[in-house]
């Protein structure tokens, strides 16, 4: 949609590095072509497996519902073989090595989610048909695929499958989270990107999320009111979102504090029917509730949403895959328009908030009217993406991909609507975002060892922004009109690496895994424009790590895990002082350097505890920490934002008791309960915050600053139960927050804290204001499946409290940092799917069914949801 900007010295070596990455997918197909014994790749995938000795037949059925698999055997292959006990968290290679040693069966990934195994012997003595191909003994089919895998794992886990992408997908990108306990998108109307919270933890890095393995929090400054980690993904090209909640353990955990989203793009085997070795998805959707953004400098907003029949908005896609022999490809395009949405019509506009204890006042929660259109909602995304994997004999596999995304979208600056109201927002010139993804990933796990399972990845993210987000404030609309203000181009890149292996021991005294490894990030962002008034900020971040972890189970019910990090950050400002000497020389003066930098490092153990009463009962505890080094937005100079050379990393100390429940055949044959509920307690030292910072020698000054206050603390409960009888089920999900508290201050620096105890109110000037989730969220989602399961009709409820806390009006924040308040509100949303035939399956939804005038929770823009919106799409397969 635009062109890059060129002339960097490291675009072009990223553009190299992007060549020589399709150029290996190339390879991979060349490979497969000529069929050099290549066997189908699979990337790792750690699991949580607790599965006592048994019958082999037994211990495999139950391993696959664990792990999410498909298994394939011959019948009869099992009977007589027994298995060993096996508990602990480990990759699914390593559970199935361990399951099948000493039987004689060997096993072999054949996608990836399904998994064959059988005798060798066998197997390589079986009779061929005329094509050549093998004619193979009637195969039992075990497992039912990953939806249980939360359920099985002993730490706060969440798993969203393609199916509940294709239920929940809204008008915006970030419903997408809509039925997750405990996870929120931030801001979700005003961009198509993803900022997420999780637990209340939010921004600066400490959520990190990535897509395919590339690291995707782009940072994103949004002026005053606050700063975006960004994501940019086409939900219809995912084929699954795997999120961990508090710090990350592994080799994608570095600096993570309060939880990991990892995302996957659709994989061969989500394409390709059983029995052919190609296929091809097409999809394509409709939505009611928007129109054609106006001409730019248009500040009058229609009101009255649009007929149904008024199609503004809608999607299509196309997924092909192939096998060539044992390796395979799959590639992908998308492209979405949407068009200017309108809010609902029944709701509240103001919101009584207790200012002190037993007075309230009235707020006022957005200036737009109800049934009217949002200027800047509207947005075109082109995405597409490409990968291959294959692996070899002996052990070895590859794979690489690249992701690409492009988008104009609208957006409104917070500060635009606070300030000088609605009526002065008109519609924009649009933003314009590009990004590009890629990774390499190499694994060697030879069949005869358990001490080797080496995993190398290689990746690389380049973001092009051209954001009205990111530039100066306008003090007077009547004087210069808001659309009118420039864009300051900023380009952001990422490159990374993780190493790890995992090495088993088995005795009599138990089963013991290791797993440790090293990761390392390099993160730069540089204005493309240097000379501009407003000063982006302009930097660069290294930050390495190296951990190990390890999985104990002495015995069948009792098994234990823990391990120790270490993490090392280096910050460097590169600010341009051109239009400020006055700041470069006051930095002169009170610290002797001319630009700040920062460095640190520091440990994190972690350890738990898993209890297994019964087969169907696990208890857990844990108890695990996080270190983050400050982000570059943290650490480096921007037009209102002073750093500060003394700052401290973050620390974060995380407690959780827990339980899952999973029972099969409980009331009826075939039947299934699920069940998880966890306390969390947790603490972040030396939290950064944002405060105002003057000197009396430099009245001028007056600079935002980030400083370390004592800790912040997040605490709560979360569950998620599910009961599914094959013809109904039900879902349920939610999360209550009982405490969230900002502790010791820092004298100069800031308001609203005291330098000793705590407050359970958000601070003036902070980020964190508009960081604070709501007291609770409750979905609950019902279902009926007629038809020989062939129609699905259901309906969600969700209902979301009022912020979990407060500020009294005297430490508002005033024009720097007001508070975002919310009513509390209930949406009602409904879906239907129904499979004409094996290749071509029809939905429909709506959305906001009882056409609610609302606020969505942590809404930084004070933009309203949608109102009443269905749509309409057509997905085919073959």
């Amino acid at each position: 949609m635009r062109k890059v900007a060129s002339g960097q010295g490291w675009h072009y070596g990223f553009r190299r590095f992007r060549a020589g990455l399709l150029g290996s997918v190339a390879l991979l197909l060349a490979a497969g072509a000529w069929g050099t014994g290549v066997a189908h790749a699979q990337a790792a995938r750690t699991v949580s497996v607790n599965v006592r000795a048994q019958d082999l037949g037994a211990a495999l059925t139950i391993f696959a519902d664990q792990a999410g698999l498909r298994l394939l055997l011959p019948s009869g292959v099992v009977a007589g073989r027994t298995s060993p006990a096996l508990s602990g968290t480990m990759t699914q290679e390593e559970a199935l090595s361990r399951l099948l040693a000493g039987t004689g069966l060997s096993y072999r990934f054949t996608s990836a989610d399904t998994v064959t195994i059988g005798d060798r012997v066998s197997a390589a003595h079986a009779p061929v048909d005329a094509q050549g191909a093998l004619v193979l003994d009637p195969v039992d089919v075990v497992g039912t695929g990953g939806a249980d895998a939360p359920y099985r794992t002993p730490a706060s886990v969440n798993h969203i499958s393609r199916e509940e992408l294709d239920r929940t997908g809204g008008t915006s990108t970030s419903d997408i989270f809509r039925n997750t306990p405990g996870v929120i998108a931030a801001d979700g109307r005003n961009s198509p990107a993803i900022e997420v919270n999780i637990r209340g933890v939010q921004g600066m890095n400490r959520t990190p999320v990535r897509v395919d393995g590339t690291l995707q929090n782009v940072p994103v400054y949004l002026g005053y009111f606050g700063a975006s980690n960004r994501t940019y993904v086409d939900p219809d090209l995912l084929a699954g979102i795997d999120i961990t909640k508090g710090p990350g353990a592994g080799a994608d955990g570095a600096g993570s504090i309060g939880g990991v989203i990892n995302m996957r793009t659709l994989d061969a085997d989500d394409i390709i029917r059983e029995g052919k070795d190609w296929g091809i998805r097409l999809r394509g959707s409709v939505s009611s509730n928007s129109v054609s953004a106006p001409p730019i400098g248009t500040f009058d907003k229609r009101i009255g949403a649009p007929g149904l029949f008024d199609i503004a908005s809608g999607h299509g896609s196309i997924v092909a895959a192939r096998r060539f022999g044992d390796a395979e490809i799959v590639a992908g395009l998308a492209r979405r328009k949407q068009g200017n949405y309108f809010t609902g019509r029944h709701g509240p506009d103001t919101i009584l908030e207790e200012t002190t204890e037993g007075s309230f006042q009235e707020h006022q929660i957005t200036a737009v009217k109800r049934d009217s259109e949002i200027v800047n909602s509207q947005r075109e995304v082109l995405s597409a993406y490409v990968k291959g994997k294959a692996s070899f004999d002996g052990g070895h596999s590859v794979e690489a991909s690249y992701v690409y995304y492009d988008s104009d979208f609208g957006e409104v600056m917070p500060s635009q609507v606070s300030r000088f109201g609605w009526d002065f927002v008109g519609q924009q010139e649009p933003n314009q975002v590009t990004a590009h993804r890629l990774i390499a990933k190499y694994g060697y796990k030879p069949d005869d060892s358990d001490l080797i399972d080496l995993r190398f990845n290689v990746w690389g993210t380049l973001l092009d922004q051209k954001t009205r987000s990111a530039t100066p404030v306008i003090w007077d609309p009547n004087t210069l009109p808001i659309n009118s203000r420039s864009i300051v181009p900023i380009d952001t890149y990422m490159v990374g690496s993780e190493i790890s292996n995992t090495s088993s021991f088995h005795s009599d005294y138990g089963d013991l895994t290791l797993n440790y490894g090293a990761s390392y990030l390099l993160e730069d962002t540089k204005p493309l424009d240097e000379g501009n008034w407003y000063l982006p900020q302009n930097g660069r971040r290294h930050e390495g790590s190296a951990f190990a972890r390890f999985d104990y189970a002495p015995l069948d019910w009792l098994s234990f895990n823990g391990g120790l990090r270490y993490t090392a950050y280096k910050t460097k400002d590169r600010v341009s002082y051109r239009n400020y000497p006055q700041y470069e020389q006051y930095f002169l003066d009170e610290y002797g350097i001319s630009r700040n930098a920062l460095d640190g490092s520091g440990w994190s153990p972690h350890l738990g505890v898993v209890l297994t009463p019964v087969d169907s009962v696990q208890l857990f505890a844990n108890y695990t920490t996080g270190y983050r080094g400050p982000s570059l937005t943290e650490a480096n100079f921007k037009y209102d934002f002073f750093p500060n050379p003394y700052l401290k990393a973050e620390r974060s100390q995380n407690w959780e008791l827990g339980a899952n429940v999973l029972k099969d055949d409980v009331f009826v044959p075939g039947d299934k309960l699920r069940l998880k509920v966890a306390y969390f307690d947790n603490t972040i030292k030396d939290y950064i915050a944002r405060g105002t910072f003057t000197k009396a020698s430099y009245p001028w000054l007056g600079m935002l600053i980030p400083y370390n206050m004592g800790a912040a603390k997040f605490a709560g409960t979360e569950a998620s139960a599910s009961y599914d009888a094959g013809s109904w089920f039900v879902e349920a999900n939610g999360i209550r927050y009982s405490r969230i508290a900002f502790c010791d201050g820092v004298a100069g620096y800031g308001a609203g804290l005291p330098v000793a105890g705590c407050v359970n109110h958000s601070l003036p000037e902070d980020y964190s204001t508009n960081y604070i989730p709501p007291e609770y969220t409750l979905s609950g989602t019902l279902g009926v499946r007629l038809f020989d399961e062939r129609l699905t009709i259901g309906a969600r409820v969700s209902k979301v409290g009022k912020r979990a806390i407060s500020a009294p009006s005297s430490l508002d924040g005033g024009l720097i940092m007001p508070k975002k308040l919310w009513a509390p509100y209930t949406v009602v949303d409904a879906f239907a799917s129904y499979k004409v035939n094996d290749s071509v399956t029809v939905s429909f939804s709506g959305e906001n069914l009882t056409n609610r005038f609302y606020m969505d929770a942590m809404s930084l823009a004070a933009v309203p949801a949608p109102g009443r919106t269905f749509r309409a799409s057509v997905t085919t397969n073959f």
